[in-house]
């Protein structure tokens, strides 16, 4: 299987151009946000080796879902907001996020009413690595000034 760096960095709670009627995300405190954070990154991380084996290899590119969670914790209605460009990279990502136990227990009041978003670069060295996280830092931006906004809890990148 070809060595792969993949980056489901640190998940962060982020609150973006929310609607006006929305409820605003609460995060309890940072060092709980980021102790949940590690926690989901070694989680998630864990989780894409896991697909992979079963599933294959990724292909190096960027996935990008968006999902709510259930009464237990679990993932659930993904959707691929951004698409590698590959069946099997995408398949993986959604496989991944889709054994994640722990997002039920994000420090964020509400956790059910929530969207979760998780950016996946898969890269096969650090140069590209470095080089898909600019890309995804830049989309993000213009998705933001296009007012294709929402209040999410974001997970990687």
């Amino acid at each position: 299987m070809t060595n792969f760096v993949k980056l489901a960095l640190a998940a962060t709670a982020m609150t973006v151009a929310a609607p006006a009627f929305a409820d605003d995300i609460v995060v309890q405190t940072k060092p709980q946000m980021d102790q949940w954070s590690a926690r989901v990154t070694n989680e998630l991380n864990s989780a894409l080796e896991k697909a992979e084996w079963h599933n294959g290899a990724s292909k190096p590119g960027i996935v990008q879902l968006r999902f709510t969670v259930d009464q237990n914790g679990k993932a659930e209605d993904i959707s691929v907001m951004r698409s590698s460009g590959n069946d099997r990279t995408d398949d993986n990502a959604i496989t991944a996020v889709s054994l994640l136990d722990s997002l039920g227990d994000a420090p964020v009041s509400s956790v059910a009413n929530r969207t979760f978003q998780a950016n996946i670069v898969f890269a096969r060295n650090d140069l590209q690595k470095v080089n898909f996280v600019k890309e995804l830092r830049q989309s993000e931006r213009d998705r933001m000034a296009r007012g294709d906004a929402e209040e999410v809890i974001l997970i990687g990148g």
